[in-house]
């Protein structure tokens, strides 16, 4: 027999327990209707919601639910607020097991620490103007160039924006060697800045004597480019740490050694319009995909019509088996468990190479430890990974691929961080791509097949690890407002199938909070053809744009630049 006050807790308990389940309960039956609406307020408060989560790609919109902690209370706020995005299956919204076991109301202090995380939707000029403030577009009109067109844009996420590009024209007598790339970096934007100046002058001092002979192959090439890679990298880490040792100040460490404390991710293409060769090398898991016209015929000498999608790179991360296979291969077996586990590298980095990360891949610098660095200086160092034992674990070497361009069906490259592909894959972008074509070149639509449709051609490279927001399907209406063809591709993925509202709300989370939602974005699309095609540019260019470079001048209409683009 339990005493009288054993017996009365026990009743509590039990009280406690049966409205606690009867909230859980009653936060299940209201979100499994199919009824249940969002806010219409202006206002988004993002600590209601720490217990919610939100599926895949969109999990930015979380913040947009505001879900109360008892289950009562969620279905009372969800009733009064009216309906502000359309209507969704709880499938795609909320997962119910994130829940706390605790149903009670919300306490003064939580409301008072809600009040103080809450954010307003950005005006319409406002989010516009986010949405443009890092984009450009330039037409092309060179002899053999092949290229008429490429556009860029970025929206930060982090702040500083941890990404980088870089766009470079270099002749090579005569023809043009055309260079397009993205570094996505992580940990700080110190290496993806160093790369955006340093890559290209690297790999033309190899490139330099293979393009002086009367004949090259493309494997001297490739080659000239893995060598660059490696040679760029040691320099960025160990030089970087060599100068921080000979002199261990912060000044030292701020000029010389932060690209190799912080990481980045490389992808970089070159485009040699001598042999109409595109070089694709990829470090990381940014992505370049090839989109063409295809031209073949039905049997019954009507074309097809279709458009297609070619992966051209693959992603390299610690959740690829050909990765998992390579580095487990380059450590003794009694690391087989601790150099890649929970899908990262030593626990911790997601990209299997990568330039800068020294805590990957160096754990001295001729002898000398880390450890021994000045206090003010070893403030701005990471601790070593936990099982770090043979480094490296990371490299800088590349993939590097290459694909002949026939530019009377291959129209469109886009090469992107792994941001843009948290939200789409490679045919939804093929897609956002012929849509945005489709209304450039709407009087050369049977010309051209623009109704045609979106066939996948390479499904082997899509990286079963990235999982992207899939209710942004082929069909679906998207929103058609950008002259610029990158901007047009980052709005669209943020729409989650055309709806302005979920654009509104992802670019209006400021920074640091956008993070948890979404990566920093950066889209750089370019255009191949010749003459015959009607892609050359959306405006008529004043005497006042800015040239870069012969034949290249910036389409005023389709670009808003914070800065003059160097080319």
């Amino acid at each position: 027999m339990l005493g009288r006050k054993a017996s009365r807790c026990v009743a509590v308990l039990n009280k406690t327990a049966a409205r606690s389940s009867l909230g859980l309960k009653t936060a299940k039956r209201m979100l499994s209707s199919s009824n249940w609406k969002l806010l219409s307020s202006k206002s988004v408060n993002f600590n209601s919601v720490k217990t919610a989560k939100f599926t895949a790609g969109i999990n930015g919109a979380v913040g947009l639910l505001c879900v109360g902690v008892g289950g009562y209370s969620l279905y009372n706020k969800i009733e009064q607020q009216g309906n502000w995005f359309s209507e969704w299956s709880n499938s795609n919204i909320i997962k119910l097991d994130s829940f706390q076991k605790n149903f009670s109301s919300t306490s003064k202090a939580q409301e008072k620490d809600s009040q103080s995380q809450s954010i307003n939707i950005l005006a319409e000029e406002a989010i516009e103007r986010k949405l443009h403030s890092n984009e450009y577009s330039y037409s092309v009109d060179r002899e053999k160039s092949e290229i008429q067109r490429f556009d860029v844009s970025q929206l930060p996420s982090n702040d500083p924006i941890e990404d980088s590009h870089v766009e470079q024209i270099l002749t090579n007598n005569g023809n043009d060697v055309w260079f397009y790339g993205v570094f996505d970096g992580h940990g700080g934007p110190y290496t993806s800045s160093k790369l955006s100046t340093d890559v290209i002058p690297y790999i033309a001092r190899y490139l330099a004597p293979i393009f002086n002979k009367p004949e090259y192959s493309q494997q001297d090439v490739n080659n000239s480019f893995q060598k660059a890679f490696v040679e760029l990298d040691n320099d960025i880490v160990l030089n970087g740490f060599k100068d921080l040792f000979d002199s261990p100040s912060r000044e030292t460490l701020l000029e010389k050694t932060l690209p190799a404390i912080s990481g980045s991710c490389c992808l970089l293409t070159m485009y040699d319009t001598k042999k109409s060769m595109l070089t694709i090398s990829i470090t990381g898991d940014s992505r370049a995909i090839l989109v063409s016209k295809d031209h073949n015929s039905d049997g019954h000498g009507k074309s097809t019509n279709n458009w297609t999608v070619q992966a051209l790179t693959k992603d390299q991360t610690a959740e690829v088996p050909e990765e998992i296979e390579r580095i487990r291969k380059e450590h003794p077996e009694d690391e087989s468990r601790t150099c890649i586990f929970n899908g990262r590298i030593l626990g911790s980095l997601q990209p299997s190479r990568a330039f800068g990360d020294y805590r990957y891949k160096i754990d001295n610098v001729d002898g000398k430890k880390f450890s021994e660095l000045p206090p003010e200086v070893k403030m701005f160092l990471r601790r070593s990974p936990r099982y770090l034992k043979t480094p490296p674990y990371v490299t800088a070497a590349p993939v590097v691929t290459s694909h002949k361009i026939d530019p009377s069906k291959d129209k469109f490259m886009v090469i992107a961080s792994d941001g843009l592909y948290e939200f789409l894959n490679n045919d939804e972008i093929a897609s956002l791509v012929v849509d945005w074509y489709s209304r450039q070149t709407s009087d050369n639509k049977d010309k051209f097949g623009n109704n045609g449709t979106i066939v996948v051609k390479d499904l082997d490279s899509l990286n079963p690890g990235l999982k992207h927001d899939s209710r942004f399907k082929t069909g679906l209406p998207s929103i058609n407002k950008d002259e610029n063809c990158s901007t047009h591709i980052i709005r669209n993925a943020l729409s989650c199938g055309g709806q302005k509202e979920y654009v509104d709300t992802f670019v209006s989370i400021p920074s640091p909070m956008s993070r948890k939602y979404r990566d920093d974005l950066t889209v750089t699309v370019v255009f191949f053809g010749d003459s015959k095609d009607p892609i050359t540019t959306t405006s008529s260019p004043s005497p006042s744009s800015f040239a870069a470079g012969d034949g290249v001048t910036l389409n005023e209409k389709a670009s808003t630049p914070v800065s003059k683009a160097k080319l």
